[in-house]
């Protein structure tokens, strides 16, 4: 993809390149747009500093700590990103849109510390409702364990509470997260990973990572000691990382070892894919 002249973002002046063309490059737009604006330190006052990005076709927000200003702060952290597909009111099925939801979570107090949401194609009010949920969360202290239970009602209650329970798996300490810059950068310094790809076989076949290996989820059961190695490290793939840590602390039951999962799954990867048969 082209990358196009980067215009400064609101609420602190932070660019991000654009990039030309396609689902993947709005996808990849976003990914950026969001990275600048909510996971690189930014001065701003008091523990919810609201920062805000719009233009056309992405708005991202931010609250409160990213993980780099919880590492300079002393403290011990952890996130999760889980995404939706979201169709607006009165839109056609084909303008689809994309919701992405942040969490920052203090591993000590099990409450939030930070909280980051975009949209792709969507307007802005969609982003700014999920937003103020997740806002009211981090204002409130709520608990991952009440988050867990969707205390906050509607969709974005519902995006939160996955997410949520993404953290959770996460913390039990069974897998690890592995963000497509580690995944790409590791493979091309030589590290050995078995990519197992598991959404649907059309899913798979229409867009995937080079080298990954397809066991749509409700088959992995039957196939799994047979296709999958049990001594090199595993990357398990889905569409947005929440299937692939659930299924992350059942493999490891089972006697898996160094099981990552691709942050943000295949909806926020943002490099070559194959489609090839």
């Amino acid at each position: 993809s082209g990358v196009a002249a980067a215009p400064a973002l609101l609420g602190g002046g932070i660019s991000a390149p654009i990039f030309a063309g396609g689902e993947e490059a709005a996808i990849a737009t976003s990914t950026h747009m969001a990275h600048n604006l909510c996971c690189s330190s930014v001065p701003f006052p008091g523990l919810l500093g609201v920062r805000k990005a719009a233009m056309p076709g992405y708005t991202v927000c931010r609250a409160g700590y990213t993980m780099e200003d919880a590492m300079h702060a002393g403290l011990e952290a952890e996130h999760a990103t889980t995404t939706l597909p979201y169709t607006a009111a009165g839109a056609q099925p084909k303008e689809q849109g994309t919701l992405i939801l942040t969490l920052i979570l203090n591993k000590e107090t099990q409450t939030l510390l930070g909280v980051q949401t975009a949209g792709i194609a969507l307007p802005e009010e969609i982003v700014d409702g999920l937003f103020n949920t997740a806002l009211a969360a981090l204002a409130g202290g709520t608990p991952l364990s009440t988050l867990m239970i969707r205390e906050y009602t509607g969709l974005p209650g519902a995006i939160l509470a996955r997410c949520a329970s993404m953290l959770d798996n996460k913390l039990a300490g069974v897998t690890l997260g592995i963000t497509p810059d580690e995944l790409l950068a590791s493979s091309q310094a030589g590290a050995e990973f078995f990519i197992l790809d598991l959404r649907s076989h059309s899913d798979w076949k229409a867009r995937r990572l080079p080298d990954s290996y397809n066991i749509p989820l409700l088959q992995l059961k039957k196939r799994l000691q047979d296709e999958v190695p049990r001594f090199t490290p595993l990357v398990l793939v889905c569409a947005n990382a929440n299937d692939a840590h659930t299924i992350g602390r059942k493999l490891a039951g089972l006697g898996a070892t160094e099981l990552y999962v691709l942050e943000g799954g295949m909806d926020l990867w943002p490099y070559d894919t194959d489609s090839s048969e």
